[in-house]
């Protein structure tokens, strides 16, 4: 099946500047299961990947015959694994939903990507489906038996929980880095390998560049 565009129109277009979820707060998360890979990440390749994505348009969703595939921009990427979390958290916190995650992990322990599945066993109104982020290349792949209720329920939910101005300034200091490793030159936007590390919702973005 090819790949074929599908317009997304959200009402509002807001973008609510949302706290940063607690990742010590009993409850927020569920148990990661970690799953290790025997390759190692090629970190410079990764970089590079990271920063040509920073030039990419804001969100794009297609579908394709194995499900429907968002590519995102570095930093929309990164908001939008944040918000995912606060979504799904605090639908669950209303019984509506249940999700679990899977981390795969190359042999020295990086984040290389992350496997959601959400599920609802509500009376009448059971689906479930599952979100592949790839973190090496800012892409998710959404597939499973109801994926369509990711689309026609939760995704513009999400989308505008959003924080462009974040989302911009991630891809700032992505381009950033690489100026810092071309030319060496000093400059007043932190490097991805300093403090950005106090950040929770910039730090999957770091853990693949260190």
């Amino acid at each position: 099946m090819a790949a074929t565009s599908r317009t997304i129109v959200c009402a509002g277009g807001g973008f609510p500047d949302l706290p940063t979820p607690n990742v010590n707060e009993k409850g927020n998360y569920s148990p990661r299961l970690l799953r290790n890979h025997s390759y190692k990440l090629d970190i410079k390749k990764c970089l590079r990947k990271q920063i040509d994505a920073t030039f990419r348009d804001d969100v794009t969703i297609t579908q394709t015959g194995g499900g429907i595939r968002m590519v995102l921009s570095s930093g929309h990427y990164q908001e939008f694994k944040r918000v995912n979390d606060l979504y799904y958290t605090n639908l669950r916190k209303k019984n509506l939903i249940e999700f679990n995650k899977s981390e795969q992990t190359d042999k020295n322990n990086v984040s290389v990507s992350t496997t959601v599945r959400i599920w609802s066993n509500v009376s009448k109104a059971s689906f479930s489906y599952t979100i592949n982020f790839y973190h090496t290349t800012s892409k998710t792949l959404i597939n499973g038996p109801n994926k369509d209720v990711f689309i026609n329920e939760h995704l513009c939910d999400i989308l505008n929980l959003i924080n462009k101005e974040r989302a911009d300034l991630i891809n700032e200091v992505v381009r950033e880095s690489a100026t810092l490793d071309n030319h060496n030159a000093d400059t007043t936007v932190p490097d991805v390998n300093c403090h950005w590390y106090m950040m929770p919702y910039a730090h999957p973005l770091i853990e693949i560049m260190e």
